[in-house]
């Protein structure tokens, strides 16, 4: 999926699903907040298209966060959250090791195409553009494959056990250049080969440095004339070849040379004038770039110093040798194309497709068979089979969660983030993914058996697709026609239901045990827990909600739940509440801060036994709020924006506690049946508290 694609799902999610409100609050409200009046509201197509303005002098401040705000006590994610920086194969090829500018390690089951195990990472999401001193440069796999040494930005080096799944040992040589790191292993696999840096009068004083791969203890230096080490490669022969370069902290067009040392003794044995980017593993090539008539790269042979080959590739990135030394595979700066070059003739051989912004990062394996390269979108990583060409496995990276729910026992968290994945709530992990075309909701039926989603081709709601949740195969899909998009959808158990209740269409869905109804519109629905009822907006620039009953199709109730727009409905597990999520005002767009729309959502509670407002609260806020209730109907969870997520007592009608969520996606949240959890989906990934904040609610 390109991230075009991605980009316009998140986006039609926010229109579809919830309201544009504030990240700015206002202090915790204890009851109904009043808001300032804004302009009068217009019809509820103006709502989004013809906001009134005020100046940022009117923006409410942000909401503090009191000093017992609780953070996440865990996160579910899959492989990176930010670009991949750093690739390597394990010298059997059964594994394949990924860092970032997340500043985590992620190792990869190449056979189930699963994140087998991390090291280190972030909890916060890292801004694009950034500078991340804790972002992984480079890795490598020890040459028995049971250590992994990374590299960061700041230049520490550690080295981490495979088999325990623990850091060994740290390292931290001197570093000047924060860019352009590696770290090789020499060739006997006793020591680690890193770049060590230090100021000096006239500039940087550059050395090759060895370190002991057991203890990390400081071996050996050798020293350069270089400012800059490019690269080295040691090779069985008892010879080490580096390139680097003088002047480029503050020269655009730096001098620079490829050397020749002979390993035992630190001397120069050769010297070519050519600015290397890369040197085969083999010993028997390099290259560097042209910039004469186009930018492309140059092939050069290192037994002689000669130009070899000026080669086709233009505006390319990077230049990656095969282990043998008879290919490269190189990466262009403006697309996701590889192209392949026989190092005997100079021509490309093959090519891979582009389509999005250049690759950071790739890497062969061992062997020369498959090729890994990333990111392609969102942290996601692809290996390709070089003799056919084509996808062995996705590794996929962790796109913003749009959407999570609890399967009824508790047991499954179905999360929605371009992908539909399963997880095993238990342990973390993730148990599969059922698609990866746009979704941006799902819903499990009350007895858990069967999952529902809405995957679609540009953007969600195309479909309905429903899966077995003992198999995981899909089980019965329903195609676009008069109720889609849908965008809200739910399991219901009526014996005979209408085709259509005003903008809730229906299907019938044949299971072994007993026929299933699955409601579905393109506006805000809710199904109550027995099937019995159905709530929904009666549209337009109305916020009334109306009740009906799912077998006759008769109108039991009309509630005056908001004054412009119904964004969310929903029935509490036990069916005692109806929430509705609205607007009561016009939201307001902010001068000089282009895109942000200062809103008051309004959250309600409605008692169904007598259709009769418990509880509301509004608040301002640019995200639609998430909201969900415990099992037992007693604690009310609800994000608010600014980066607070807060607890309310419902007997009490008063907050309990304060979660802290940044950034949270809107209308994103769910507690666990059993009332012990609250996920949160966000853009690193999912969110995860322990509730036992249970325990101060009124019994």
């Amino acid at each position: 999926m390109s991230p075009m694609i991605r980009n316009g799902i998140l986006s039609l999610i926010l229109l579809s699903s919830d309201i544009a409100c504030s990240l700015h609050g206002a202090p915790i409200p204890q009851a109904e907040a009043k808001p300032p009046v804004p302009p009068p509201g217009p019809a509820q197509a103006q709502v989004m298209l013809a906001p009134a303005q005020i100046s940022a002098t009117q923006v409410p401040p942000k909401e503090p966060l009191p000093a017992d705000a609780r953070k996440p006590d865990g996160i579910l994610r899959v492989g990176h959250s930010a670009p991949v920086e750093a690739l390597a194969f394990s010298p059997d090829g059964r594994w394949l090791a990924s860092g970032g500018n997340d500043s985590a390690i992620v190792v990869w089951n190449l056979s189930s195409g699963r994140e087998e195990f991390r090291f280190g990472g972030r909890k916060d999401v890292v801004a694009p553009g950034s500078f991340n001193k804790g972002a992984i440069e480079s890795l490598a796999f020890s040459y028995d494959g049971t250590c992994l040494a990374s590299l960061d930005v700041s230049g520490a080096i550690r080295m981490w056990d495979l088999k325990n799944r623990k850091m060994l040992y740290a390292i931290h040589p001197r570093r000047i250049h924060y860019y352009g790191g590696w770290v090789k292993y020499s060739a006997d696999g006793k020591s680690l080969i890193v770049a060590v840096e230090k100021r000096v009068k006239d500039g940087t004083e550059t050395a090759i440095g060895f370190y002991d791969l057991e203890t990390g203890k400081s071996l050996r230096t050798i020293p350069t004339k270089w400012d800059f080490l490019t690269t080295v490669v040691p090779t069985r022969d008892g010879r080490l070849i580096a390139a680097g370069t003088v002047g480029a902290d503050d020269d655009d067009d730096p001098s620079g040379s490829v050397q020749i040392f002979d390993l035992a003794s630190g001397e120069v044995q050769k010297t070519y004038p050519v600015i290397a980017s890369t040197i085969s593993p083999d010993g028997r090539w390099m290259s560097s770039f042209d910039n004469a008539g186009t930018y492309h790269p140059v092939l050069w042979n290192l037994s002689d110093g000669k130009r070899v080959h000026d080669l086709t590739p233009q505006n390319a990135s990077r230049v990656i040798f095969r282990p043998d030394g008879q290919e490269m595979a190189i990466t262009h700066g403006d697309s996701n194309a590889i192209d392949f070059v026989s190092t005997a003739t100079g021509l490309i051989t093959k090519s891979l497709p582009g389509g999005g912004y250049g690759l950071g990062t790739a890497a062969y394996s061992a062997d020369g068979k498959l090729l890994a390269a990333g990111s392609y979108f969102y942290g996601t990583i692809k290996v390709w089979d070089l003799a056919s060409m084509k996808e062995q496995v996705t590794l996929y990276g962790q796109s913003p969660v749009q959407s999570v729910a609890f399967s009824p026992d508790g047991k499954l968290l179905a999360a929605t983030s371009g992908e539909l994945r399963v997880w095993d709530v238990s342990n973390g992990k993730e148990i599969v993914t059922l698609t990866d075309a746009p979704v941006n909701r799902a819903v499990f039926s009350a007895d858990g058996k069967w999952l529902a989603a809405n995957p679609g081709g540009q953007f969600p709601g195309k479909t309905l697709k429903i899966w077995n949740t003992q198999t995981w195969k899909e089980a019965g899909s329903f195609a676009q026609e008069n109720g889609f998009p849908a965008f809200w959808f739910a399991f219901g158990e009526a014996k005979s239901a209408p085709q259509k209740i005003r903008n809730v269409w229906s299907w019938q869905f044949a299971t072994e045990e007993k026929p299933l109804v699955v409601w579905a519109s393109s506006l805000a629905m809710a199904v109550s827990p027995d099937g019995k009822w159905i709530a929904e907006p009666t549209g337009g620039a109305n916020g009334t909600v109306e009740i009906w009953d799912a077998t006759s199709g008769q109108k039991l109730q009309s509630l005056p739940a908001h004054k412009l727009a119904v964004v969310k409905l929903f029935f509490s597990r036990d069916g005692r509440w109806l929430i509705t999520v609205g607007q009561d005002s016009n939201p307001m767009m902010v001068q000089g801060q282009p895109g942000v729309m200062i809103g008051y959502p309004r959250v309600s509670v409605w008692d169904t036994a007598a259709w009769k407002l418990e509880f509301s609260i509004t608040f301002p806020s640019t995200g639609g709020p998430g909201t969900d209730i415990s099992a037992d109907g007693k604690l009310l969870a609800l994000t608010k924006g600014g980066g607070i997520t807060q607890l309310f007592d419902l007997e009490q009608k008063h907050p309990v506690a304060v979660l802290v969520s940044p950034d949270a996606w809107p209308g994103n949240l769910a507690i666990s049946p059993d009332g012990v959890l609250l996920v949160q989906g966000a853009q690193e990934g999912i969110r995860m508290w322990k509730l036992p904040i249970s325990k101060t609610i009124s019994n």
